[in-house]
């Protein structure tokens, strides 16, 4: 080899073990800037709102402008801003509340009661959602149906809403179950009844039951007093009320379980106040037209009882 050669062969080298030192400095630097990133977490703290439903753009649209306000009125606790998140089922809700990515939610009775009892959230107050305050279920019949009670609808089949509402089944029903009456659930609005229960089909939605009704493909429906009253005239002339389940709070507000004491105070204040100014009614009103929040009728322990003993026959 000739010394050309030789001279060439080490430069080479030299440069293959700098370019091998370089990368592991590089890589050195890099883990070293990691590091810190990941342990300097921001300093601000969110408040989040939570919700099942399927529109999220309109859910986060209602709800924002309340957690705005919340989170501006919690800087002691070291709160900054607030957020919504929306899920598409309970499941998944109470999983986000457990684990604290959810601080509050609202709901109707029955999930509320669920959330209550599967995780331990705390119910704050009564939400006046759509300026009520509390509502109830009505079974109601055609009335060229001969149904003049309750015990006329066995063999017959009702429409419910959707399994999961409070007031289109899972009220109405376990008011049937209380009163002596076995139902058995179809896949189809035609399947057939036993002689002995009330058979009943899911329509997935308020307009959809009363056109069942109506057209004479079901004997029977149930509807909260609210989607019964909105009805029109003509519609409601032609139907018969046959029973009338117990009142419940229209929507409950709830804390993730964990939540401090304090915090959970300061939060139930602000929203026990918030109609009382003219911010917080705009605040309200934003919220899917809520008219004010107000204190659980018989306290946190009377109200799960005696929701707890109203749904025992569909849990």
């Amino acid at each position: 080899m000739t010394i050309k050669h030789y001279t060439k062969l080490l430069i080479l080298s030299l440069l293959f073990i700098f370019s091998l030192t370089s990368c592991q400095v590089a890589e050195t630097d890099v883990e070293q800037q990691e590091e810190p990133q990941s342990a300097e977490i921001s300093p601000e703290k969110t408040l989040t709102l939570g919700d099942v439903s399927g529109s999220a753009a309109w859910t986060i649209e209602h709800f924002q402008p309340l957690a705005d306000y919340l989170a501006e009125n919690l800087s002691e606790f070291g709160i900054t801003h607030g957020k919504v998140i929306v899920t598409s089922d309970l499941p998944s809700m109470l999983d986000h509340l457990e684990t604290g990515q959810v601080d509050l939610y609202f709901d109707s009775p029955f999930p509320a009661l669920e959330v209550y009892e599967q995780i331990g959230a705390q119910p704050l107050a009564r939400r006046w959602k759509g300026g009520v305050s509390e509502y109830y279920s009505l079974i109601v019949v055609h009335k060229d149906s001969g149904i003049t009670d309750l015990e006329g609808l066995i063999g017959q089949v009702l429409a419910f809403d959707h399994p999961a509402s409070t007031s289109g089944y899972l009220l109405p029903k376990a008011h049937l179950v209380i009163n002596g009456y076995e139902t058995t659930e179809l896949d189809e609005v035609s399947g057939t009844v036993s002689p002995s229960a009330i058979g009943y089909a899911f329509a997935f939605g308020e307009e959809n039951q009363a056109l069942w009704l109506l057209d004479g493909k079901v004997a029977g429906a149930a509807f909260s007093n609210g989607d019964f009253n909105d009805m029109s005239e003509e519609q409601r002339e032609q139907l018969v009320i046959l029973a009338q389940t117990p009142s419940v709070p229209r929507h409950i507000a709830l804390s993730r379980p964990g939540m401090g004491n304090e915090m959970r105070e300061k939060i139930t204040t602000l929203l026990l106040e918030l109609h009382i100014t003219v911010e917080g009614q705009k605040v309200l009103e934003a919220f899917e037209g809520t008219s004010r929040f107000d204190e659980l009728p018989g306290g946190v322990e009377g109200i799960m009882n005696s929701l707890r003993e109203l749904f025992a026959p569909v849990r």
